[in-house]
Parts: structure tokens; C-alpha cells; sequence
């Protein structure tokens, strides 16, 4: 498997639209204070944030340590 280093600040710059879109999901998902959650492909963390700012207990993982 070959995986490709992300530049972190590129991607907030450049593809901020793929959090503004997953946002619709945290209405969706209503996470709860104290509720564990699973972010998978957490990208630079701005919805893992989210969820943590609701009060649930997150892991954010991504392919990439640098995002």
C-alpha cells in the first residue's frame, strides 16, 4: 500500500469544502456529551473538533500523521 504525504495546511487551504460538506453529518449524527466516537479519515480534524466541542469522546485516525 502506498500512501501519500499530505501537506496539512494545503488541504485546510485547498479542500475546506470536504469538512463544510461532512458538517451536515454532525447534524445527522447529534453526537452526545460522554458518547465514544470513532473518526476514521479524519483529514486535518476540524469535524473530529466538532464532535469533541459537542462533548463526546473522540479518536481521530488518518492514514497520513501528518493530518
Amino acid at each position: 500500500m502506498t500512501v501519500t504525504n499530505w501537506d496539512a495546511r494545503a488541504y485546510d487551504r485547498d479542500f475546506a469544502f470536504v469538512a463544510a460538506y461532512g458538517a451536515e453529518l454532525l447534524d445527522w449524527l447529534k453526537p452526545q456529551p460522554g458518547e465514544s466516537i470513532l473518526d476514521l479519515g479524519c483529514g486535518t480534524g476540524e469535524l473530529t473538533q466538532r464532535l469533541i466541542d459537542a462533548g463526546a469522546r473522540v479518536i481521530g485516525l488518518d492514514a497520513d500523521p501528518a493530518m
